[in-house]
């Protein structure tokens, strides 16, 4: 009995470890860089800064993608969106974006997005104008 559980906290181990490595890696090179463009594009496009909140200790690379492709969404929409005074103005209210782990949804509150992020799903530029320019 005692071996069987040895043999079995061995292999969770091993599996955690080659999780933890890869999430590392897509976290550096993929989730990374896709929300810092998104803040940077924000910026020069809607002329206000972004803060972007991310849990990384919750994620998986599942998360992490739909996180990065939410990222590319808003850095892409920013610039379409806010090409005119209007529009600029009207997206001054957003200051943060956060995401957390849940059931795909969104939602706006007091100059912050919640961005409950699960696998598979990501949201649009779109979704978040809705919410934010009324």
């Amino acid at each position: 009995m005692t071996r069987k559980m040895l043999v079995l906290a061995t292999v969770c181990f091993s599996a955690l470890a080659f999780a933890g490595k890869e999430e590392r890696e897509f976290r550096k090179n993929e989730t990374e860089p896709a929300i810092k463009k998104a803040k940077d594009d924000y910026k020069s496009a809607c002329g206000a800064d972004l803060n972007v909140t991310v849990p990384w200790d919750e994620l998986n690379v599942d998360l992490m993608r739909s996180i990065r492709n939410t990222a590319k969404n808003i850095a892409a929409g920013a610039v379409d969106y806010c090409k005119d005074a209007d529009s600029k103005s009207a997206m001054k209210p957003l200051k943060a974006i956060v995401f957390k782990v849940g059931s795909s949804k969104i939602e706006y509150k007091d100059g912050s997005v919640t961005i409950f992020a699960e696998a598979g799903t990501s949201f649009s530029f779109d979704r978040i104008t809705k919410l934010v320019d009324k």
